[in-house]
């Protein structure tokens, strides 16, 4: 029928275009980071798992559970910015050490060092905010 026509365009044009434009960018993204870590420290084997980027990530989300407060930025959600600035603060340190040393050869080493800390610190942090307001539904809100 001609109706259904209409519909169906607006779904593809309307829903199917942009998520598809949007897995292609994303994936896009994806790869010029990968690109650029591996650029950075000169060394093809350089991952966000092995430099230690994933590790911060998880802690800086895992403090922010803790915190206890809520918020968002531009309508991003405060557990994304608080993982984006711990990742971010691990490369920062893996690549301020390595330029301490003078020299891209032990960038690969020096994040398995971090690695057992930030482990050992995962149990520590995200138990206490449950038993201590936030499974009594104690937050604070804060909006950008």
């Amino acid at each position: 029928s001609p109706g259904s026509s209409s519909v169906e365009s607006g779904i593809f044009w309307g829903i199917r275009v942009p998520r598809i434009l949007i897995a292609f960018f994303a994936g896009a993204a994806l790869a010029v980071s990968g690109m650029a870590f591996q650029a950075m420290f000169r060394n093809p084997l350089a991952t966000p798992f092995t430099l230690g980027v994933s590790s911060g990530a998880s802690l800086g989300a895992a403090l922010y559970v803790r915190s206890g407060v809520v918020f968002s930025v531009l309508g991003i959600s405060g557990i994304s910015c608080s993982a984006f600035l711990g990742s971010m603060l691990a490369i920062l340190l893996v690549y301020g050490l390595t330029q301490a040393r003078k020299g891209f050869s032990t960038a690969l080493l020096q994040p398995h060092a971090f690695h057992p800390v930030h482990q050992r610190l995962y149990p520590l942090v995200p138990y206490p905010a449950l038993a201590h307001g936030r499974a009594r539904g104690g937050r604070v809100r804060i909006r950008f």
